[in-house]
């Protein structure tokens, strides 16, 4: 591309999750550093707050009109996020382009779009999860199969894609964006501690990053007793941390309820991932739930537990999962004695971090570079293709449109469902009938052969006694004949 290329990131789907907005913000930053003429738009949920964070334009991630609009205004789609593809959630295709669909479908909708409208589309970062359903593996797979540029966050997600029938040579292995973030600056780490009753110079902070993940969840009982543990034993102050603008109310309370009040603080949801990071950073330990709750912290420079969901809740008690950031193996597998290990070795263990986080940095750089120099070279798109006043309208009636035959298609299956429901009562009753008529003529019959074998059994009956009267009759006739005989 050449000029003032237009661009439009997505990544955040209205979810509130702090990996997306992580992501989103690290491309925004990488891609500014290396092409400055790239004029950046970004799908946001709060429009406002990334507008302030990032001083980009946005589009809100909720209204498929206004989405098609920006497509079309752009010369290229760029597909990020902190989050997996996966169908875990559910994905049901016709609701893509429902305003205000999250997860797999709102990604695989946008992409659908850029297609529609012949935007080159390019996937960065993909992390590409379990898909279930026919209709997710087909989804990503053609999503994958029309894109120009490829990233697969990990080898496993670079599998995947190929199992999807997309060709191993056109998929890149990069590492995660959100490595080659730049932590806030310490004044606003020391904001953020003031504004939680922290002083700035405070010390011993563990940092425990939650989230509102069903699976994760089930550490919290496990986690809360942990936590108690090491604060009895030690110094340490825990800091809650929500990873999710969505993150209930009673997650947080069920941990601070476990604690001594003035040993436990709960930091404010919405805060930008840099300043997570920094925060994060001038903790002394971090315990994270969600993946890149263990990345921010690497990238403050923290060391972190992270309790991965994809493996047993006895085992899910250590290793960041990322190459060349992990405890060592001998180290305790119990979470409460695990915790209390690495506190006691938090500054080795941060001492170690730094060379893997560096060279994981690095990595996530050399990505970077990749995906500018794929934006760079894309030839552009007319400035406008005059689509965009049209969009609006048109998709608002393709939506309505849509809904109209969805509703007419509910009802007909309604009618459908009570017609077949009547004739299958129908039906019942004729069947209820028949068998009726077939028990009552069981019966008769039954009465009747019952008759019938009562008069040939009064039939034999008779027939023996006359035969035995014969008999009898016969044996007198024989005998006085014999003695007429004798006589004679």
């Amino acid at each position: 591309m050449t000029g003032r290329a237009r661009i439009l990131l997505a990544g955040i789907d209205g979810q509130g999750h702090l990996g997306d907005e992580a992501a989103v913000e690290a491309l925004v930053t990488g891609l500014r550093q290396r092409l400055p003429d790239l004029r950046l738009t970004v799908v946001a949920a709060d429009e406002e707050r990334v507008r302030t964070w990032l001083e980009v334009p946005t589009v809100s991630c909720t209204e498929w009109a206004a989405l098609a609009a920006a497509i079309d205004g752009a010369d290229c789609v760029v597909l990020s996020g902190g989050r997996e593809l996966s169908d875990s959630d559910g994905f049901a295709p016709e609701q893509m382009l429902e305003d205000g669909v999250r997860g797999l479908a709102h990604t695989v909708g946008m992409a659908v779009l850029a297609v529609t409208q012949q935007r080159p589309l390019v996937l960065a970062s993909a992390a590409i999860g379990r898909l279930q359903t026919p209709q997710a593996r087909t989804a990503v797979g053609t999503l994958a199969h029309h894109a120009v540029h490829i990233v697969a966050a990990d080898e496993s997600s670079r599998s995947r894609l190929v199992e999807l029938g997309v060709d191993a040579a056109h998929v890149e292995v990069g590492t995660d964006p959100v490595l080659a973030l730049r932590p806030g600056t310490a004044a606003r780490v020391d904001e953020i501690l003031e504004a939680m009753g922290l002083a700035c110079h405070a010390s011993g902070l563990v940092a425990v990053v939650l989230s509102s993940s069903p699976a994760e969840g089930a550490y919290q009982p496990m986690l809360a007793a942990a936590l108690t543990d090491l604060v009895r034993k030690t110094s340490a102050t825990v800091v809650l941390v929500p990873f999710q603008t969505e993150v209930p109310a009673q997650v947080v309370e069920h941990l601070r309820g476990r604690l001594p009040a003035n040993r436990v603080h709960a930091l404010v949801a919405g805060l930008r991932p840099r300043d997570i990071a920094a925060l994060l950073g001038r903790c002394e330990l971090v315990v994270a739930l969600p993946r890149h709750g263990a990345v921010l912290a690497a990238v403050g420079g923290a060391p972190a537990l992270w309790l991965s969901s994809s493996t047993d809740a006895a085992q899910a008690t250590g290793d960041l999962g990322l190459a060349g950031l992990a405890f060592v193996p001998d180290a305790p597998t119990d979470l409460s004695e695990r915790l209390t290990w690495a506190w006691e070795r938090r500054t080795e263990l941060r001492r170690s971090l730094g060379p893997a986080t560096a060279e994981l940095a690095s990595r996530a750089t050399r990505s970077l570079d990749r995906l500018a120099s794929t934006l760079a070279g894309l030839p552009a798109l007319p400035e406008s293709l005059s689509l965009a006043p049209l969009l609006a309208p048109a998709l608002h009636g393709l939506i309505k449109r849509a809904r109209v035959v969805g509703f007419a298609h509910q009802r007909l299956c309604r009618e459908a469902e009570a017609r077949a429901a009547a004739q299958h009562r129908d039906l019942v009753g004729q069947i209820e009938d028949r068998d009726r008529l077939v028990r009552g003529l069981q019966a008769e019959l039954h009465a009747k052969v019952g008759e019938r074998d009562r008069v040939i059994r009064d039939l034999q009956l008779e027939l023996s006694t006359k035969v035995e009267e014969r008999d009898r009759v016969i044996r007198e006739l024989q005998a006085s004949l014999a003695k007429k005989e004798s006589g004679s």
